[in-house]
């Protein structure tokens, strides 16, 4: 009886077989999937890494944060010095701005190590009538520069 199979029943169990694996096709529409998923990667990676490259310059929002907070602090000074190119700043505590390599650091009490600025080249800081002037050059040469004026004239 097992000999005898109908055409129907023939059908049915071939179609069982093709469902169970993979055509050449298939594997061929997977492998260029593949390939080409392995070639853009490195491409997609290189991107990525330029991308996520250190900036050499100094970022302008990190300009003005760093400058409300040294107005704030020359606002609220009894005293200002500037010596070998030091900005201290006499209240309460004695606030320094200096440079340290390529970043602009706070200390108070000389402790701490708050970073107000990176990719610095130079800072200098100059009285002026009414104030203190900053200068600021960063690694690609760009120069900041911004006089802040105190409210009185007893600081300097």
């Amino acid at each position: 009886m097992d000999q005898f199979i109908s055409k129907r029943e023939s059908r049915l169990w071939h179609r069982k077989i093709n469902q169970n694996g993979y055509t050449i096709l298939e594997m061929l529409i997977v492998f260029f999937i593949l390939l080409t998923i392995t070639f853009l990667f490195p491409q997609l990676f290189i991107q990525l890494t330029k991308w996520i490259e250190k900036p050499t310059s100094l970022h302008p929002f990190e300009w003005e944060v760093a400058i409300s907070q040294i107005t704030m602090d020359i606002r609220e000074a009894e005293a200002i010095e500037i010596e070998n190119n030091r900005l201290k700043l006499i209240n309460s505590d004695v606030i320094l701005y200096e440079q340290y390599g390529k970043l602009v650091r706070r200390r108070v009490n000389n402790q701490g190590h708050e970073i107000i600025l990176q990719q610095i080249q130079s800072i200098q800081f100059y009285y002026t009538t009414g104030g203190i002037e900053i200068e600021v050059e960063d690694l690609e040469g760009k120069m900041y520069e911004r006089k802040i004026y105190t409210w009185t004239n007893n600081a300097i």
